[in-house]
């Protein structure tokens, strides 16, 4: 491209000459519009192509400015409300406690028993209280197949254990063992039931107090059933006849 656009000057250049020689107004004329036009095309033709598309590869991203300062703490939210309803609680919690009972029953009779708890502890000690106690034997070792028994301070008539089930429920039998390792035991007892210590009756069958034959050894436990089950806060064992001495281990049955 130079070297067209220098021969062209050349050109231009001598016929400039000759047009000053002769002193021809007309060539000069001439002349000036062929300079004009050739100096336009030449540099049109020298200007870069696509100049406007020419774009740089981009730069590296500068590093993160400093962090804004804290905002304004917000505005306090409005207190809740809680509404309780104390009637649905309390129905929630018999609810509760009936579903409870039903799974200690469930538990009872996949073991093949019944038992209230007062071996396993459901029943507490303190729920059972008796006439009178021996020193060597105090009624923590009333339930069944604990280390020794519980015993009567003396063998004598009126003796009794009783239980206190902390409300009213459906007992269906008793349990008794005699006292561990020995020949102390109780042959046969009376039951008596009801709400109130101050007005309990005596089980009957037919008409008559019953007298449920009890043990024969110091160790087998053995069952009496009701012939319907009672409803009863409180259960009192009356011993009736015994041997050696009234030692006695007792469970009580609701099914």
């Amino acid at each position: 491209m130079r070297s067209i656009w220098m021969g062209t000057f050349v050109f231009l250049c001598l016929t400039l000459s000759s047009c000053f020689a002769t002193n021809d107004e007309a060539c000069m004329s001439v002349m000036r519009q062929l300079v004009g036009g050739q100096a336009k095309r030449s540099m049109g033709q020298l200007a870069p192509v696509g100049c406007n598309n020419c774009e740089s590869r981009p730069g590296k991203r500068g590093p993160l400015g400093p962090p804004g300062d804290r905002g304004p703490k917000g505005l306090k939210g409005d207190a809740g409300a809680c509404v309780c309803d104390l009637s649905e609680v309390e129905r929630l919690k018999q609810q509760l406690s009936r579903q409870e009972e039903i799974l200690q029953r469930v538990g009872r009779l996949v073991k093949g028993v019944c038992y209230v708890g007062i071996s396993s502890g459901l029943v507490p000690i303190s729920s059972i209280t008796a006439s009178s106690t021996h020193p060597h034997c105090p009624l923590v070792n009333i339930p069944l197949n604990s280390r020794i028994s519980w015993c009567a301070w003396a063998s004598r008539s009126g003796e009794w254990v009783q239980v206190d089930l902390q409300k009213p429920r459906s007992i269906t039998g008793v349990v008794t063992q005699g006292r561990n390792g020995s020949g102390q035991f109780v042959k046969s007892y009376k039951v008596q039931y009801g709400n109130s210590v101050s007005a309990l009756r005596t089980y009957q069958e037919n008409g008559s107090e019953r007298i449920f034959e009890a043990n024969s050894d110091g160790d087998t436990p053995v069952e009496n059933r009701f012939e319907e089950a009672i409803e009863a806060r409180y259960i009192r064992i009356y011993p009736v006849d015994y041997i050696s001495h009234m030692s006695m281990r007792l469970e009580l049955l609701d099914c």
